[in-house]
């Protein structure tokens, strides 16, 4: 395996400057960027998405945006089978593939590949609630070794459906068409490099505040009228945060946009901290090694790793004070390395930004 047919990754809560330090590093590194974000994949969605504008994007290759007319349904399958084809397409021709955004269904199922799965079972379900995850992994182990080595210990969810499946398939419970197989419809594109800027909570929030004002002066609301008169209320992308909102104001005839601003700030950073809380707990859960670790007594940093001295500590999760140039060359020096598992390196977004 080549260097260049690993992947960086950038996610991390909204508002955060996840477009930003993508560009800079794809210009630094040559390198194509893919979206990973489940709105911006809708053509003419572009305000209230964040959508790069056609400046930005003019300035390296971008892809996976408007590529889906907002009538249609964009499901997290075909986004894994169009992204993977755009990663074999990128590495096939030894570019690096940065992917961006703040998808986080997309980007775990991207990585780690994507399950065939039949239909659940309550009664097995409930059965297995009672049992903690040591116990639910000792039998997964024993009805199957090799699934299990599939799976991190503490991926509870995971394991609770293999062990639906494998155990109705023993049994001969349903129908065997839903029940012949517990397979990846196909592999993931891991490992990977996923970078994550943070900012201290009071900052992220300020950011969110100032972002929605920002956006509503861009035209938002206007971008929303012409979107409803052009797709109706009820196209999936008129669901998401911000769009579903405004949508509903005017169909009310309450158009008061100091208020929309603040019920659509609120919201998002409501969104954002559910995004800090996925890449606090998941990573771990997916066999991801995190950087800096949270235990305090594991701040020490190794000059190997990253060869960052300084480790911001906050309330919730420590990152790293590195500056933009000494992440590029730590980035490469990663992508080199034939790394055998994805990592997550948690950053100071102004210090890279």
């Amino acid at each position: 395996m080549t260097s260049r047919s690993l992947p960086i990754f950038i996610s991390g809560p909204t508002a955060v400057g996840k477009t930003s330090l993508a560009l800079k590093m794809a210009k630094s590194l040559q390198a194509e960027i893919v979206n990973v974000d489940s709105v911006q994949v809708y053509e003419n969605f572009d305000i209230g998405s964040s959508k790069p504008s056609a400046s930005q994007r003019a300035l390296v290759p971008h892809h996976l945006f408007d590529i889906c007319d907002p009538r249609q349904k964009f499901d997290v399958a075909r986004f894994v089978s169009l992204a993977t084809q755009k990663y074999l397409d990128i590495t096939a021709r030894g570019v690096l593939p940065i992917f961006t955004g703040g998808s986080t269904m997309y980007i775990s199922l991207l990585i780690s590949g994507l399950l065939k799965l039949p239909p659940a079972n309550e009664s097995l379900r409930s059965e297995f609630s009672v049992l903690d995850n040591e116990q639910l992994y000792s039998r997964l182990i024993e009805i199957d070794p090799a699934v299990a080595g599939k799976i991190h210990p503490n991926d509870r969810k995971r394991i609770i459906r293999a062990l639906e499946i494998l155990w109705q398939k023993s049994s001969g419970l349903g129908a065997e068409e839903d029940l012949k197989e517990f397979q990846l419809i196909r592999e993931g594109i891991g490992p990977a490099l996923i970078l994550v800027p943070t900012l201290e909570r009071e900052v992220l929030y300020e950011r969110i505040n100032q972002r929605v004002v920002r956006m509503m002066k861009l035209g938002w609301l206007d971008e929303t009228h012409r979107l409803l008169d052009k797709y109706g209320s009820d196209c999936p992308p008129m669901q998401s945060l911000g769009y579903s909102q405004i949508s509903a104001a005017i169909r009310r005839g309450e158009l008061n946009q100091s208020v929309l601003e603040e019920d659509i700030a609120r919201q998002t950073r409501r969104f954002a901290k559910r995004q800090l809380t996925f890449w606090r707990n998941e990573p771990a859960k997916k066999g991801w090694l995190t950087k800096p670790a949270k235990s305090e007594n594991n701040l020490m940093i190794d000059l190997n790793d990253l060869s960052l001295q300084t480790v911001r500590r906050s309330r919730s999760q420590p990152a790293y004070e590195s500056g933009f140039s000494e992440l590029l060359e730590r980035a490469r020096c990663w992508l080199d390395s034939s790394p055998q598992s994805s990592e997550v390196w948690f950053l100071n977004a102004e210090k890279v930004n």
